[in-house]
């Protein structure tokens, strides 16, 4: 390549210490792009972060970041609720912006940042990647070919013990910056609750699927009020339990559904299923 990539990451809390900071500063990528700072708001994380994975500069100030370091993109890796102001902030200043899930929480912040990185032109990219996968993309062909018949309806579930499974983190269990990472966020608003965090691997996959849905209608509440954490308990103030029904149209229906609660061993984590006239595709666990 003639050019390689200045890359700037904000949040160097448990998503990015677990997987993004290791890749993006391995020798695979260098040839392409190159990790030139990190942010976090928490007083010594990203300074922490930037020593432990070699980053050059770390900042606690995001805006000072992108003024001062001025990558050509950024990843954004904070809790949810923040992604639309930190991807407005960079797309305003002509970088191209990668967020890790879930881009918004609302189609006109959406729209909003569509629309700007259009004006500056600017790209835009949001995980998750789910018709990446060999196995969606297969799936898609399959139905598309009428090896299953006339479609009738599909199913996927991203329940399970998550919520639980981030309590536990290594990351959240310490006293030093990297390892006090909080994880209350993930049951506050806004951006927390199994919709943003986990369906939304599930309406990625549908939709990439079947095409956009026509009708979409839901359940949603909180049906734990309370849990604990590191011995404090808190108020769940964000929906725990979310089942969407989707219309694709000429009778052709989805269940996606996300909970925060152990998940039953016949539904899986992620598990996606197709059922038609003429036979069924049944991937398992297709999340991950």
């Amino acid at each position: 390549m003639s050019e390689i990539l200045r890359l700037g990451l904000v949040g160097t809390g448990a998503v990015a210490q677990k997987g993004i900071l290791w890749h993006l500063t391995q020798t695979d990528i260098q040839d392409r792009v190159r990790l030139t700072c990190v942010c976090d708001v928490a007083p010594g994380r990203a300074r922490a972060a930037a020593e432990k994975f070699g980053v050059p500069a770390s900042y606690e100030d995001y805006e000072e970041m992108l003024d001062k370091e001025k990558p050509d993109l950024v990843t954004i890796t904070t809790p949810i609720g923040l992604h639309y102001e930190q991807g407005r902030m960079a797309i305003d200043r002509g970088i191209h912006v990668h967020f890790n899930k879930t881009m918004t929480t609302t189609v006109a912040e959406a729209d909003d940042l569509i629309d700007r990185a259009a004006a500056r032109k600017v790209r835009i990219v949001a995980s998750p990647g789910m018709m990446l996968s060999p196995i969606n993309r297969e799936v898609r062909r399959l139905i598309k070919s009428g090896a299953l018949g006339r479609l009738t309806w599909a199913v996927e579930g991203a329940g399970g013990g998550v919520l639980d499974f981030h309590m536990r983190e290594p990351e959240r269990q310490g006293d030093d910056p990297l390892t006090s990472v909080d994880p209350t966020w993930y049951l506050r608003p806004p951006g927390g609750g199994p919709l943003y965090d986990r369906i939304v691997y599930c309406l990625h996959s549908l939709t990439g699927i079947l095409g956009p849905a026509r009708r979409v209608t839901a359940l949603s509440g909180i049906r734990i009020p309370e849990r604990e954490y590191r011995g404090k308990k808190f108020r769940v103030e964000m929906d725990d339990n979310t089942l969407m029904l989707l219309d694709f149209g000429e009778a052709t229906f989805a269940v996606a559904g996300g909970q925060n609660c152990p998940v039953s061993p016949g539904i899986g984590w992620g598990r996606l299923a197709f059922f038609g006239s003429a036979g069924t595709i049944d991937t398992g666990q297709a999340v991950g």
